[in-house]
């Protein structure tokens, strides 16, 4: 799910389609450093570092985060970028499954992103 977040994360920092605030930081500057985290984690992971459980999830609630946002705020940039809807979904209901994140929050995300692609 990086490899699909990551990059709509650098299309709305290059253009000035996000221009939200967060706790007086750009929302951008967040959500590439919340990416950059889940990268590092990976890469880690990625030379045989075994991580406990508690790490995955900090991960997976990261991405949430970001996915939020986009959702939350930006879902029609979402669309015209020609995003697979369903994989978003896909990922709102493994956390949902998971109890990662808050259920009715979550079923709401679902919602958006099924009226809005369809």
């Amino acid at each position: 799910h990086l490899e699909i977040v990551a990059p709509c994360v650098k299309m709305a920092k290059k253009s000035s389609m996000c221009n939200c605030q967060l706790q007086g930081t750009a929302a951008t500057r967040i959500m590439n450093r919340l990416c950059g985290e889940v990268q590092a984690f990976l890469q880690h992971h990625a030379k045989g570092m075994s991580a406990p459980a508690r790490r995955m999830e900090e991960n997976w609630c990261k991405i949430l985060a970001v996915w939020n946002h986009f959702i939350s705020e930006h879902l029609e940039f979402m669309v015209r970028c020609g995003l697979d809807g369903s994989i978003v979904v896909d990922f709102l209901a493994t956390c949902l499954s998971h109890g990662m994140g808050k259920e009715a929050e979550l079923e709401d995300l679902i919602e958006k992103v099924r009226a809005a692609f369809g």
